[in-house]
């Protein structure tokens, strides 16, 4: 009614239904092939929106997980280390903090 070339096209980042598009009854009568052209063109361009934030999600996922192994791995040292100074402790009583002797035998030895 508004007599205007009009084309609008909606999509919510995480929508799991394709987007939605209008075309003007104008638009559409005076070029029907352009305001499908629009329309594809949109889909086309919200789906690859889509897949981008999904590696996205993917990439940040994959870094997660590997700097999970990496905290495990070390707090796992961190606990040996602290098993290792508390043997030490045990056997040569509490050692100074500014004087480490290097030559010190392992716990069994």
């Amino acid at each position: 009614e508004m007599g205007c070339w009009l084309f609008l096209g909606v999509h919510h980042p995480s929508a799991s239904l394709p987007p939605i598009h209008y075309g003007s009854p104008k638009l559409r009568e005076e070029n029907m092939h352009r305001a499908d052209e629009l329309g594809n063109t949109f889909l086309k361009v919200a789906t690859a929106l889509r897949s981008s934030r999904r590696q996205e999600a993917i990439t940040l996922s994959h870094t997660l997980r590997e700097l999970e192994s990496q905290h495990h791995d070390i707090v796992m040292e961190k606990t040996r280390s602290e098993a290792l100074l508390a043997a030490y402790e045990a056997k040569y009583g509490v050692l100074s903090d500014t004087v480490m002797p290097s030559s010190l035998p392992g716990p069994g030895g």
